[in-house]
């Protein structure tokens, strides 16, 4: 019960993580005037790492 909330807390952190990358690159994006592709790249595969794991820390619903 216990590991399963910690589980919960750590993926709903990662989740977060991913929506302010994707936001942080995207208003980044509208106000620059060039698009530096090594950060874009960077960004995209951290974003894909970080679902990944947060997808596989989410605890399975129980069934009852």
């Amino acid at each position: 019960m216990y590991n399963r909330k910690r589980r919960e807390k750590l993926a709903d952190l990662l989740f977060d993580l991913v929506k302010f990358i994707l936001t942080v690159g995207v208003v980044g994006g509208i106000f620059t005037d060039t698009i530096k592709f090594p950060y874009l790249i960077v960004g995209v595969c951290c974003t894909f790492v970080l679902v990944s794991i947060a997808y596989f820390l989410t605890p399975k619903d129980k069934e009852d």
